[in-house]
């Protein structure tokens, strides 16, 4: 008796220690974890722009937000380098700092998040600060198509978990996998997600055959498949007035690019 009690008491104490080996190592990992809510003075060097998405009867849609880097030098906002550390708790920030800008006719927000920040377990508390923000707008995320087919199987597999739990817990949200082109791999590996996304957003130059771009799957056989999930195409960097007419004799409802408006920076709030 007295050694099955000695017995118990190593196993306590064996998984007492592994439990607080668990948790300093939690610890330590989420204070060097950036890209969710830590600040490291972004504000004075990123900044958010926004850009419109327009119907098909050129009526405004909502705005995408668009993360530019201030250069020094040129003085000037540019595309950064890398954004993936972005925290998004300044990205809450400038939404709200925004809100006021926004019309009630315009119900749509667009955000870019990148797989690693959705599948963050600190992703729930920013989709309910953004949905508390903006209580009367439809949030779109945006996804990278290069950033979910780069992914390991496991990180694809908790996206799609991801993805299951929004549809039925955010109403308000919207998913969007955008910059998708024509190859195979993207639509095989795209396929799967389709039951959980709303949008499929391609470049307006995506479909344009020539001899250092090839075609696998045309726009007809994604609009097919997409028409199953009713799941809605935007065009995006429409550049030129063909591009937009193609958008039109394509039926795409929605467009995007600099035929329609240049990104446009954030105006501060007004007392």
């Amino acid at each position: 008796m007295t050694r099955l009690i000695l017995i118990l008491r190593i196993i306590f104490i064996v998984f007492t220690i592994i439990c607080i080996l668990f948790c300093v190592e939690a610890h330590f990992r989420y204070k060097r974890k950036v890209g969710i809510d830590e600040d490291k003075d972004y504000t004075s060097k990123y900044q958010y722009f926004v850009q419109a998405i327009y119907d098909e009867n050129d009526q405004l849609f909502g705005y995408e937000l668009l993360i530019r880097e201030y250069n020094p030098e040129t003085k000037k906002w540019q595309l950064p380098k890398g954004v993936n550390d972005f925290p998004l708790n300044l990205v809450a920030e400038a939404v709200e700092k925004q809100r006021h800008q926004f019309k009630d006719s315009v119900r749509y927000i667009a955000i870019n998040m990148t797989v690693g920040q959705l599948i963050d377990y600190r992703a729930v508390n920013f989709l309910d600060w953004v949905e508390g923000v903006l209580p009367n707008k439809i949030i779109i995320l945006e996804l990278d198509n290069k950033d979910v087919l780069s992914s390991t199987h496991y990180r694809r597999h908790q996206l799609m978990r991801v993805l299951k739990e929004l549809t039925h817990s955010y109403p308000n949200i919207r998913v969007t996998i955008e910059d998708v082109d024509s190859s195979k791999e993207s639509y095989k590996k795209l396929t799967r997600f389709l039951p959980w996304i709303d949008y499929i957003k391609f470049n307006a130059d995506t479909f344009n055959k020539s001899k250092d771009h090839w075609i696998d799957v045309t726009l007809a056989q994604w609009q097919r498949e997409l028409k199953k999930y009713h799941i809605q195409v935007i065009l995006g960097k429409i550049e030129t007035e063909s591009q937009g007419a193609l958008a039109k004799q394509l039926n795409i409802n929605l467009r995007e690019g600099y035929l329609y408006q240049r990104p446009q920076p954030i105006k501060e709030e007004v007392e």
